[in-house]
């Protein structure tokens, strides 16, 4: 819990090298209190009365590069953004039924954003009494706050994005004195992102447009309000967002904010890495050097990272992303780095959003966010699990061809004909069809295996539509060897990569039953390392059998002579089939395919 300390009245005087101005020692009394009362009764503000809350939660701080909790552990944010009070309970929208929803999405973090615009509106004191709603609903569902003041421009010249944005260094000092007094002692309230995007630009309108503004100077208004803040709330966690509207931090690496306690703030979009090329290594190599790098020193939180399709609602510079890519990417990019992250926005209005309706219906990236949030949470995150497209270039399977072929699986003929559906990699796309239909003509059999492919690309296609119109009897799937002896995945990884792949799978298909194959054994000899890394794999694909419709098989004795060893006659690369391995195939799906299709 944060700890408690008396504050002097003179303490304020040497805040900033000076005193603070004479509207900052109303302590919390609003225009209408001080207009509406006998001055002199105006109270004190009060703290936030802790010992009603129902669950205990542990303070966060800074500790080196990360943010941890009282035990020292590692406390990773992964979370979403929601809108500003006063919009939710105009549109009858701010309530716990919000914060229920958010929870049950994985989320272990909100960011709640105030606009300058809102709070003047309102007044501090409305302010306060639903901060302190979501702060008894947050406590409840274990999730943790980060306070956003949410303004876009330049503090320094007064100029900003938007009229809802304007404020001033007056006010902004305010806010945080009167938010850090409040919840020092609410654990629940565990980060102040100190100024939302602090930029001299104006998108269209030029460089400059909003006067000048660079980091040193920048970084000495950041201070004082660090100041400030950590009077109130000395062990509190002051969040310092990157120029470029929060995106880049380059100048940390010179000039970090000289105050203790300090984490940085990144708003990743898509475009505003603006690589040369539009690749998975460019981009990190972008994200690197423009924030990256500063999360081997402090602690980074990604506060807003999102994406819209260019068709998508509401889609504008910089969060749109038609290759489909930024999601997974980022998700990975941080995950290496042990980045926290919330994303933009669990709103129906607010681009890009997470939810296209208030029954919560999760959009593209929502959907794509949800699963991560819930699978961080119960352990099972891997870059296995990340859907993505094609990025890699391979000599056999260009990305051209691998969206040929994805094109084709989309747009085939006859789906609704089909009863038996074949997923996976080049082991599944290799099947002569000459074979295929001597054996299985019957089911209407429909290919869609692509080579190169891992469980994160196979989800990828199965969420982009591949299999839709397709409502087969029975599907077989085989995947995974691409991710342990292309992607360098462990066989944890693999396991938890065509986990998902069932998931989507079984959602999609229903009552369909579903043959899952082991990987089929891989080098030469019987004591090959690559053996011993599929069998390890199979040992754990095994336990999927155990689902409702679902079956498991390991047919990969069946490819192996008697000494343990494989035959190249029967795969001539040790890894793929020939026809005459085929012919073995076929075989060993016989009775297995009565098994998942009667």
């Amino acid at each position: 819990m944060k700890f408690r300390i008396l504050l002097m009245p003179l303490l304020l005087t040497v805040l900033c090298g000076g005193a603070l101005m004479a509207d900052e020692l109303n302590h919390g009394a609003t225009s209408a209190q001080i207009t509406g009362e006998e001055w002199w009764d105006i109270p004190y503000p009060s703290r936030f009365d802790v010992s009603l809350l129902t669950e205990r939660q542990t303070t966060l701080r800074v500790s080196g590069k990360d943010i941890v909790t009282e035990n020292g552990d590692v406390f990773v944010m992964r979370g979403v953004n929601i809108a500003d009070p006063d919009k939710l309970f105009i549109q009858e929208r701010w309530n716990r039924r919000l914060f229920e929803e958010i929870a049950d999405w994985g989320a272990n973090t909100i960011r709640l954003p105030v606009h300058p615009m809102g709070w003047r509106k309102r007044g501090p004191d409305w302010y306060l009494e639903r901060i302190d709603e979501a702060v008894f609903w947050a406590n409840s569902l274990g999730l943790y706050l980060i306070m956003d003041w949410h303004s876009i421009g330049n503090l320094k010249t007064q100029m900003f994005q938007h009229p809802m944005y304007q404020t001033s260094m007056a006010e902004t000092r305010d806010f945080w004195r009167r938010i850090a007094f409040r919840y020092r002692d609410a654990p629940t309230v565990a980060v102040y992102e100190l100024f939302n995007e602090p930029t001299d630009n104006f998108i269209g309108n030029g460089a400059g447009s909003l006067g000048p503004l660079d980091w040193e100077s920048w970084r000495e208004t950041v201070e004082q309000l660090v100041d400030i803040v950590q009077v109130y709330d000395p062990v509190s966690i002051s969040l310092v967002g990157g120029m470029n509207w929060a995106y880049n931090l380059e100048p940390v690496a010179q000039m970090p904010v000289r105050r203790d306690g300090i984490a940085y703030a990144s708003h990743a979009y898509p475009q505003k890495a603006n690589p040369d090329e539009n690749t998975r290594q460019a981009f990190h190599d972008a994200w690197q050097k423009n924030w990256g790098f500063v999360a081997e020193t402090y602690p980074v939180i990604a506060t807003e990272i999102g994406w819209v399709r260019e068709d998508g609602y509401n889609a504008h510079v910089p969060v749109i992303d038609n290759d489909g890519d930024y999601g997974p990417n980022l998700v990975r990019f941080m995950r290496e780095r042990g980045i926290s992250w919330t994303v933009w926005n669990f709103d129906v209005d607010w681009s890009p959003t997470m939810i296209s309706d208030w029954d919560f219906t999760p959009t593209e990236q929502g959907a794509f966010f949800r699963d991560v949030m819930r699978r961080a949470k119960n352990g099972t995150l891997r870059n296995s699990v990340l859907p993505s497209p094609r990025v890699t270039e391979y000599e056999w399977m260009s990305i051209a061809r691998w969206k040929e072929m994805l094109s084709a699986d989309n747009t085939m003929q006859d789906k609704e004909n089909v009863e038996l559906l074949l997923v996976g990699d080049s082991i599944t796309e290799l099947w002569p069809q000459e074979i295929l239909e001597a054996n299985f003509a019957e089911y209407q059999p429909a290919n869609f295996g692509i080579g190169g492919d891992q469980t994160q690309n196979l989800l990828w296609r199965l969420r982009q539509g591949s299999a839709d119109g397709i409502q087969p009897d029975g599907v077989v799937l085989m995947i995974g060897v691409n991710n342990l002896f292309l992607g360098g995945d462990r066989p944890e990884d693999v396991f938890y990569g065509v986990e998902a792949v069932l998931d989507e799978l079984q959602q999609r298909f229903g009552d369909a039953g579903i043959l899952l194959l082991g990987l089929l054994p891989v080098g030469e000899e019987a004591g090959a390392e690559s053996r011993a890394a599929v069998a390890e794999t199979n040992q754990l694909l095994a336990s999927l059998g155990e689902r409702k419709g679902v079956v498991y098989a390991d047919i990969g004795a069946a490819f192996l002579e008697q000494d343990g060893s494989i035959s190249s006659e029967i795969m001539p690369d040790f890894l793929h089939p020939s026809e005459k391995g085929y012919a073995v195939f076929a075989e060993q799906l016989k009775p297995l395919l009565v098994e998942i299709l009667d």
